[in-house]
């Protein structure tokens, strides 16, 4: 979902992918600029208040978040944000562009990976008998037996 916000901090354009991101139509990004900042997860919103503060207040590189929002229908979506301020030929200060897209589906691959992960060293911390992993010549793991 693409969007630029103005030097006002207003959004005047929401692509309408918002919608399939969010749930939410575009006109309710554009209409109310405390719309986004609403549907943030609360554990989110300082980081997310941070971030936008750093937008506002650096020229340069591209800046990355990942923050969670609550889809219209209720769900905890996660969003891969990246934004980068923009200036017209005499350096004047036209706003920020940026895009938004949705990462649930990778977030929760990397949890489960780090459920596993845990599992696995809690089953080989545990066992009684003692393991040894190798990959060629390179020790791997040694459990405490």
């Amino acid at each position: 979902m693409e969007f630029w916000i103005n030097p006002e901090g207003k959004f005047v354009f929401m692509s309408p992918s918002c919608k399939r991101i969010t749930g939410h139509d575009a006109s309710e990004f554009t209409d109310d600029p405390s719309f986004l900042p609403n549907i943030i997860h609360p554990e989110d919103l300082p980081a997310f208040d941070r971030h936008r503060q750093e937008e506002e207040e650096k020229e340069g590189p591209i800046q990355e978040f990942e923050f969670r929002i609550f889809h219209a229908d209720g769900s905890i979506r996660w969003v891969g944000h990246v934004c980068q301020r923009i200036f017209d030929e005499e350096g004047r200060f036209l706003g920020i562009r940026g895009s938004n897209r949705g990462i649930t589906k990778s977030k929760r691959a990397e949890e489960a990976l780090r459920e596993s992960e845990t599992k696995f060293r809690e089953l080989t911390n545990a066992s009684p008998a003692g393991i040894v992993v190798y990959r060629g010549s390179q020790l791997l793991l040694v459990n405490p037996a």
